[in-house]
């Protein structure tokens, strides 16, 4: 038996007078449900319950007015609260109630999640509560509703306190063809990946059409580039072709660019001319016809580049789906950072390190080049490369190019550091390990390992950093010094204990030392430290060569 209207009114009155508001809500709801939709039981509701919220729900609303046009007396949806998370959901043009929402998972703070590389579809669905879970998971490039009439009811969600901060941009679209219309008249505009809602396989073959169309364009000029994936290459075709080919095949178009630079490679000369037959836009290649050295291959990936932001890769090291998402996380989250150096076997000095010395420090132990980043901009801002050009014949920029644009955005913009697989790199460093060791059946010392090319590349670094820092104290100018000075002593260790045969025919260990310790004392008389700074190199010179070597001559 159906209870009466003053039965209903009646509980719901007894809940209001001992202050439980929400059963006294549920008890009207019921009533407005069970006895025909009465208006006036409707009108008891929004006078109890929505009028004293209303100014709460507009200002929650005016916080929407760049991402959507529907004024909020044209709202379909109202949310009658249970409580300060919970609410009723009424549809005001079916004049029904249509279940309850929860907004409690949007309480945590929108502007300390991460923002998504990629942007989302919810397709012909208004009912934002099926979504929550992914809408919460990250701040989403853009979100695209597909429907025709759903702007007014997926706009009322906006109502509820907090909701609105996780739409970093919302775009309302009727249908598909005009989605496609957009992204045909918009081509730099970055192809959702997660799409959600229903009849989602239509979308799927639209976004996968017009992916496969714009690799195919090789007229329109590409100009949102996030990414410049930079290859450098030598003699290597076949690994860098492999490389290549893994990347074309990921899902990216617009966000992404490959270059490769063959740096007149005599071997494998026929992988690089595949790589250049490709119809890709996607891809640039060039072609030294002579060997230009590392900082000239190095120089043109970056003076190629377009992307925001350049991440360098070994030409052995292949990147995946999931490592260049990891990337494109990363470069959208940190568009304020000079340099950064990112790889999963980073272990050590992890973190984020203002401009500066410290920055330019840590910058300086980007090594081995892949999952180094470079912010594009600042170089173009400051004139990095030139910088850099302009010190061909410093023996550090020769040597570590990628590290000396590294240092230069440090001076400028915070450097960080982080533990990411950005790459399959673990395979490729010991590839090159196999390589290096595979030229020599005599395991000889490389020219670039010797104790007078390393004392040039110890020189070389300190002046770049007094010359970037002319604030540098002497203070931090030997903290630095005695930095680098033990890192040389370890570089020429590994060497050392690798052939040794080969490199106790030109210097003992203490001779090499000696050349190292030699060439930081003229470094002190050089930027005038006193007597006190190059007694501690003396005594730093006798702990390292103990350090990192045991020997006896």
């Amino acid at each position: 038996m159906v209870a009466t209207r003053e039965q209903y009114l009646m509980v719901a009155s007894k809940f209001i007078e001992n202050g439980d508001m929400g059963k006294a809500l549920v008890s009207l709801v019921e009533a407005y449900e069970k006895l025909g939709r009465d208006s006036e039981i409707l009108e008891l509701i929004y006078k109890i319950f929505v009028e004293p919220n209303e100014e709460l729900f507009k200002r929650n609303y005016s916080d929407a007015k760049e991402i959507t046009n529907i004024g909020y007396d044209e709202l379909l949806l109202d949310f009658i609260p249970i409580n300060d998370t919970c609410f009723y959901v009424f549809d005001k043009e079916r004049r029904k109630f249509d279940g309850i929402v929860d907004i409690d998972c949007f309480e945590d703070d929108a502007n300390a999640m991460q923002f998504e590389y990629c942007s989302m579809i919810i397709s012909e669905e208004w009912d934002l509560r099926k979504y929550f879970d992914e809408l919460i998971k990250k701040r989403w490039q853009c979100i695209f509703v597909v429907g025709e009439g759903l702007e007014a009811r997926v706009s009322s969600f906006f109502k509820l306190h907090g909701v609105v901060k996780f739409f970093n941009q919302v775009l309302f679209v009727e249908n598909l063809e005009t989605l496609s219309a957009f992204f045909e008249k918009y081509p730099d505009e970055y192809l959702p990946k997660i799409i959600m809602g229903n009849d989602v396989h239509k979308y799927e073959k639209l976004i996968y059409e017009m992916h496969k169309r714009r690799v195919e364009d090789l007229k329109t000029k590409r100009e949102n580039v996030l990414l410049s994936i930079c290859i450098p290459s030598y003699n290597r075709g076949k690994i860098a072709f492999e490389s290549v080919k893994s990347l074309i095949s990921l899902p990216f178009d617009s966000e992404i660019e490959i270059i490769v630079s063959d740096n007149g490679s005599e071997i494998g000369k026929e992988y690089y001319d595949m790589i250049e037959e490709m119809r890709d836009s996607r891809i640039k290649i060039n072609r030294f016809k002579e060997n230009q050295q590392y900082e000239g291959n190095i120089n043109q990936v970056i003076k190629m580049a377009t992307g925001k932001f350049i991440m360098l890769s070994s030409d052995e090291d292949k990147i995946g789906m999931e490592e260049l998402v990891a990337c494109l996380r990363f470069v959208v989250n940190h568009s304020w950072c000079g340099a950064a150096y990112v790889q999963e076997l980073v272990e050590d000095n992890l973190g984020f390190f203002d401009n500066g010395i410290n920055g330019m420090m840590t910058a300086s132990f980007c090594n081995y080049i892949t999952g180094v980043f470079l912010n594009n901009s600042l170089i173009k801002e400051h004139n990095i490369k030139e910088f850099v050009l302009n010190h061909h014949d410093n023996a550090y920029v020769t040597n570590y190019t990628h590290c000396a644009y590294a240092i230069a955005l440090a001076s400028y913009a915070p450097f960080v550091r982080l533990s990411i697989r950005t790459s399959d790199y673990k395979e490729g460093q010991i590839k090159e390990q196999q390589l290096r060791e595979a030229s020599s059946n005599e395991n000889k010392v490389f020219s670039y390992a010797w104790p007078e090319a390393r004392a040039a590349m110890l020189s070389g670094l300190i002046d770049i950093f007094a010359e970037l820092q002319e604030t540098l104290s002497k203070d931090e100018l030997f903290e630095l010094l005695e930095w680098q000075m033990e890192r040389t002593y370890f570089l020429l260790s590994l060497i050392y204990k690798q052939s040794t045969q080969d490199f106790k025919r030109r210097y003992t260990w203490r001779e090499a030392c000696n050349h190292i310790c030699e060439t930081v004392l003229e470094i002190c008389n050089k930027y005038a430290l006193n007597q006190e700074y190059r007694e501690k190199i003396i005594d730093d010179d006798e702990a390292y060569s103990k350090k990192f070597v045991c020997v006896n001559e």
